[in-house]
């Protein structure tokens, strides 16, 4: 019951960084960025792990790792818990920051010393909840393929590399962070 809901949520901040990387909030208002954000994390949520739980089971396999399949969906779902974190903060921000939150130019924010702040506050906390992400993950994969988190941080890291560039130069599409 628990992994459709952290699938979900995991989505949902993931497809509202790719809006900020893209920045959407150029073309679109806040609240429409944020609303079709729903339906669109969801999907991508489940499509996202799915792909990444068959990524890691695979080059794990290559490495002499042992998961099954749902021993590393399982693995991937757990990992997902400190990005779901980056929900809160995405919401945060569009509080403070309003339709400044998705937008390349950031005057109002720039000329509020508080706004600052909190802009690279919310950015130092983006960068821990991501580097937390990724170490639970590098280290449940590692688990399910009952090796060490050494073993299992370049199975992690050969299979994003991988889809990056089967992204990039096969769709050319570039999604990040993965």
């Amino acid at each position: 019951m628990l992994v459709p809901t952290w699938v979900s949520l995991f989505g949902i901040s993931f497809t509202l960084d790719q809006i900020s990387f893209s920045e959407y909030g150029d073309w679109y208002s806040l609240s429409y960025l944020l609303l079709i954000s729903l339906p669109i994390g969801i999907a991508v949520g489940f499509a996202v792990w799915l792909l990444y739980g068959v990524l890691f089971w695979g080059v794990g396999k290559l490495f002499g790792g042992q998961a099954t399949w749902q021993e590393m969906q399982g693995a991937v779902a757990w990992a997902m818990i400190p990005y779901i974190a980056k929900l809160i903060l995405w919401y945060l921000r569009a509080l403070f920051f309003q339709e400044e939150t998705f937008t390349l130019y950031t005057p109002t924010i720039e000329n509020s010393l508080l706004l600052l702040f909190l802009y690279f506050f919310f950015l130092v906390l983006d960068v821990l909840f991501t580097l937390w992400f990724y170490g639970i993950l590098f280290k449940s994969v590692a688990e399910a393929h009952r090796f060490s988190f050494w073993k299992g941080a370049p199975v992690v890291l050969i299979s994003i590399a991988v889809l990056w560039v089967a992204l990039k130069y096969g769709a050319n599409l570039v999604i990040m962070p993965l």
